[in-house]
């Protein structure tokens, strides 16, 4: 959100900073970990250690939040990456439950049996040819048209175990 820093504290809580005020986001409790925030224009997502994933969107000087959990179809409660996607969806990918895609009202849930490296995500990003990239500690996977493939130290990864990803301007995937 424009003008807005969105924080999370090593020890928990989730906190935005505007116009040098710092707002705490009542609604997450100040012990819960936030793993990671992405968003866009007017929505912000936080990926919670035992609380799914929290839609938050700030409206006449309020944060309203709407939380989803593995009771609204998530593979599971813990959502160390989130990244929303450039057609809206947003993906959530949990410790050991797989990666969940949230289109529409409800999750699609994807895991090694669907073709991902491992069932623990720890980074999404969509590149520009609108393809997803995951980062797993058994190595790296894409998702594009419908296909999954998945790169090892077979294909040439120095270690099967990718923790971050980034889009260079030049398109080359890091």
């Amino acid at each position: 959100l424009e003008g807005r820093i969105w924080f999370a504290p090593g020890r928990g809580g989730l906190y935005v900073l505007q116009n040098g005020h710092v707002q705490a986001v009542t609604s997450i409790p100040v012990n819960e970990v936030i793993y990671s925030i992405s968003g866009g224009a007017d929505v912000v997502w936080a990926g919670r250690q035992r609380g799914g994933i929290t839609r938050l969107q700030f409206r006449n000087g309020a944060i309203q939040t709407q939380s989803y959990t593995e009771a609204n179809g998530l593979a599971q409660n813990s959502a160390y990456a989130v990244y929303e996607s450039r057609d809206g969806s947003v993906w959530a990918g949990t410790l050991n439950g797989g990666v969940g895609k949230f289109k529409d009202g409800h999750f699609t849930t994807y895991t090694t049996t669907n073709g991902l490296a491992s069932n623990t995500v720890s980074s999404i990003l969509e590149t520009r040819d609108g393809a997803m990239w995951f980062a797993t500690p058994g190595g790296l996977s894409s998702f594009s048209n419908g296909q999954w493939r998945t790169y090892t130290t077979v294909e040439g990864l120095p270690s099967p175990e990718v923790n971050c990803l980034f889009e260079d301007s030049s398109g080359t995937l890091w």
